[in-house]
Order: C-alpha cells, then sequence, then structure tokens
C-alpha cells in the first residue's frame, strides 16, 4: 500500500513538473510579411474595383 502511494505521488510529482516546465515554454509563430510585388515598365498590373470596391481573387 506504502509503495502504490510512493509510486502515485511520484507520478503526480510528474505530471506538475511537465505542466510547469511547458507553462514556461513560449511559441510565438509569426509570418513574415508578404514581399512587395515590383511592377516594372512593361508589366500590367493594378487593382481590378467595381461600383462595389475592390475584387478579391482577380
Amino acid at each position: 500500500m506504502k509503495t502504490r502511494m510512493i509510486q502515485n505521488s511520484m507520478a503526480a510529482a510528474t505530471v506538475l513538473a511537465a505542466s510547469l516546465a511547458c507553462g514556461y515554454i513560449s511559441l510565438s509563430a509569426q509570418q513574415r510579411p508578404a514581399p512587395e510585388v515590383a511592377i516594372g515598365g512593361t508589366d500590367l498590373g493594378g487593382v481590378v474595383t467595381s461600383r462595389n470596391g475592390a475584387e478579391a481573387g482577380v
């Protein structure tokens, strides 16, 4: 019975330590800004608009 209680206490301590360790780890996944598209003198480029505003996916 005493061995079982020690094992449960060790398991609880391990879970607590792992939880605390994960709490201190900060994961920051940040996206880089998209590069600006360069439009040269011989390229066609612009924004497609309608009476409702700019059109997406054109």
